[in-house]
């Protein structure tokens, strides 16, 4: 399989399209973040030998992970230093927004809700995993996660691969082999790029 082929088809979809180009004029770090998700989302799918029918949804859900961020002020999303409790609290609406705004997309919505699920601070706090989606969601968390920690975000600098690795496994609660494949596949990127 192509997966970059694949992920291209994805992108070129008008409903996502129409989504992505809204987020990129709203909030271009949320936008790239989503791109990268997206596609080390299926890369994991493709990993863990999932149906091309999953890894698709995958791609659709690590694009539209952070949709709901339209509905977060721009002030909070481009805030530098910590954020505040009420702050906090509006950030994690996202997951909640975005479902919202996913109402068409109904498996899809499912693992955009859950997409913080897996990690020691999770939310939203009353929302259960969904048993038919659950290794789909902690693939779309495990590439959001690694790839908050690895890039420059507005509030802080890129972590080095090491402290990224040490993050995830102390903050990660989903199944621990998607640490070792997610880093596995971010140091196959580096060592390309810098070939």
């Amino acid at each position: 399989m192509d997966i970059t082929k694949f992920f291209n088809s994805i992108l070129n979809e008008k409903k996502v399209q129409d989504f992505l180009k809204e987020l990129k004029s709203y909030h271009k770090e949320t936008y790239e973040h989503s791109l990268r998700v997206g596609f080390l989302s299926m890369l994991l799918g493709v990993k863990n030998n999932f149906s091309k029918e999953n890894i698709k949804l995958l791609g659709y859900a690590g694009l539209l992970h952070d949709i709901g961020k339209l509905d977060i002020s721009k002030e909070i999303l481009n805030k530098k230093f910590k954020l505040t409790k009420a702050e906090r609290k509006k950030i994690e609406e996202h997951s909640e927004k975005g479902f919202e705004r996913l109402k068409n997309f109904k498996e899809i919505k499912e693992i955009v809700l859950r997409h913080h699920k897996y990690q020691i601070n999770n939310y939203p706090k009353n929302c259960k995993a969904n048993k038919k989606f659950c290794k789909l969601i902690q693939i779309v968390a495990i590439a959001d996660m690694y790839d908050a920690l690895s890039n420059d975000r507005s509030y802080k600098k890129a972590f080095d691969k090491k402290e990224v690795e040490k993050i995830l496994k102390e903050n990660f609660t989903g199944e621990k082999i998607y640490i070792e494949q997610v880093v596995g596949i971010g140091k196959d990127y580096e060592d390309n790029s810098n070939s």
